[in-house]
């Protein structure tokens, strides 16, 4: 599994979209369980993460994974809208289900190192690290 966002990886055959909307012309594979909600959207960030939290704590995140796997398939790319190093939820559902699973899961295309954690992520707009390519 590994998470990216419809600009990378909206025509690729394993993406899997995690978000409540999606790109222009992105009719692929969804799995809105995860997916943040509608009025959650223009929430401060303080605000957003405590509401995302919640939805986040009414999951369990085994079994999330087990479904997605199901659902997709292993190797499915998990997508939302920002760009790597940027702010989004899809990072938090990836570092959601790695501590519960025991695996990794990487930005398609980018070591995981080079991803930072949500919390540390900045805002769209905000100085961004970018991170490495990998080869």
């Amino acid at each position: 599994m590994m998470t990216s966002n419809f600009a990378r990886c909206g025509s690729n055959q394993k993406a899997v979209a995690i978000s409540i909307g999606v790109a222009p012309g992105y009719n692929g594979k969804r799995f809105l369980d995860v997916a943040p909600r509608y009025n959650m959207l223009k929430l401060p960030i303080e605000d957003y993460d405590r509401e995302y939290q919640k939805i986040l704590d009414a999951l369990d995140p085994v079994q999330v994974y087990k479904k997605i796997c199901d659902m997709y398939g292993e190797d499915s790319i998990l997508l939302c809208w920002e760009s790597p190093n940027v702010r989004c939820h899809r990072r938090w559902v990836a570092e959601w289900l790695e501590a519960a699973n025991g695996i990794v899961i990487p930005e398609y295309g980018f070591k995981r190192e080079d991803i930072l954690p949500y919390k540390e992520m900045p805002m769209k707009g905000e100085a961004a690290k970018k991170p490495e390519k990998t080869a």
